[in-house]
């Protein structure tokens, strides 16, 4: 089934569904996705632009704070088939691709080194083993049944990272309105996607605490937060009730491991183990269903520690996403040393290590 969008205004008791207008150039999505790669669901290093390769000139080529390539590639006016050959085909030019050369494309464009501009962008080294995957997204205004029938046997038949995002213009009262939707859910996609370098899950969530939020308070009362727009509170939707997490904090290290003990809701709507309201601690936390403040993870903790006792060493894992799966082998032995917590867990795939 063809894959679309609709937008629909509430206005009273009705709905009013909106026109989609033809986006006027493609160049313009383009260049709105370069200028902000986080569109494509995530924070990606920025590589090059119209890379050229064997197979003609890649349209963005880009790196996850995990060091995977990333290679997006808009589907403009070619048939199913021709777009999907395409970012295959581009695929198998960077698979051949060194980390040097990599580095040489990134220094043509920008004057630095492809370690220096992954520092620059997120603020933690290069990851060992960086460049040795990758991952493929399809950049389209609609798709077809047949570009997606492809796309979901690649994915789910070979265990393929390709995925399609679909970009919609709406006009409402003169001002245009930009729509995305995934044809799968990109952080499920990367999951299944099997890579030989890649450990097994560990069962063990790793979550990033930022230093403008107060570590004390949620360490005192048994809570995480994130917020202030989707892409940051969004991914706490991950987290179940019984799953075993550990926070970490940029320029600090880990700084905990808990068990999830309710599911994330809005921070207004939070209730700390006494059944007092957030708002009772910290008045400041606030956010309602209807709005991106904070959405808040109940958590009982195992193990803390003050920031300024933070456990790190020198190639600890470090991710900027808010939330994603540890797998790091080194790590995960250091937080057990540290926070005595197993290392895998039945349902992960692995056998429970105390």
């Amino acid at each position: 089934m063809a894959f679309n969008t609709s937008v629909w205004f509430v206005d009273g008791g009705h709905l009013v569904e909106q026109d989609r207008v033809v986006l006027d150039s493609e160049k313009r999505l383009e260049d709105w996705i370069a200028a902000d790669l986080s569109l494509l669901g995530e924070e990606f290093l920025l590589i090059d632009r119209q890379t050229r390769t064997t197979g003609g000139p890649l349209d963005i080529l880009a790196m996850d704070a995990d060091g995977q390539l990333v290679i997006a590639e808009l589907k403009r006016d070619r048939t199913p088939r021709e777009v999907v050959a395409q970012v295959l085909d581009y695929a198998s030019w960077i698979r051949e691709r060194s980390p040097r050369e990599i580095d040489e494309i990134i220094r043509r464009r920008t004057g630095k080194s492809l370690a220096e501009a992954f520092l620059e962008k997120f603020d933690f080294d290069l990851p060992e083993g960086a460049c040795k995957s990758h991952r493929m997204i399809i950049v389209a205004a609609e798709l077809d049944d047949s570009s997606e029938r492809i796309i979901r046997y690649l994915q789910d038949e070979h265990d393929i990272d390709i995925n399609a995002v679909f970009f919609s213009v709406y006009k409402v009262a003169g001002q245009e309105m930009l729509v995305r939707a995934w044809l799968a859910d990109p952080v499920e996609t990367q999951e299944r996607a099997v890579h030989r370098e890649q450990a097994p899950w560990s069962g063990i969530w790793y979550v990033n605490h930022t230093i403008d939020r107060d570590w004390e308070i949620r360490r005192q009362y048994g809570f995480i937060t994130a917020g202030g727009a989707p892409k940051y509170y969004q991914p706490l939707r991950h987290l179940k009730v019984g799953d075993t997490l550990v926070v970490y904090q940029k320029k600090a290290g880990y700084l905990g491991v808990g068990t999830v003990r309710s599911e994330s809701v809005p921070a207004d709507e939070f209730k700390l183990t006494d059944g007092r309201s957030l708002a009772a601690i910290a008045p400041d936390i606030r956010g309602k269903a209807d709005n991106h403040g904070e959405r808040v993870v109940g958590v009982d903790w195992l193990k803390t520690v003050p920031v300024g006792e933070a456990k790190t060493f020198a190639s600890a894992f470090a991710n900027q996403n808010v939330v994603c799966k540890l797998r790091h082998g080194p790590t995960l032995e250091f937080l057990r040393s540290q926070f005595g917590f197993p290392t895998t867990r039945p349902d992960a795939g692995g056998t429970p290590r105390h």
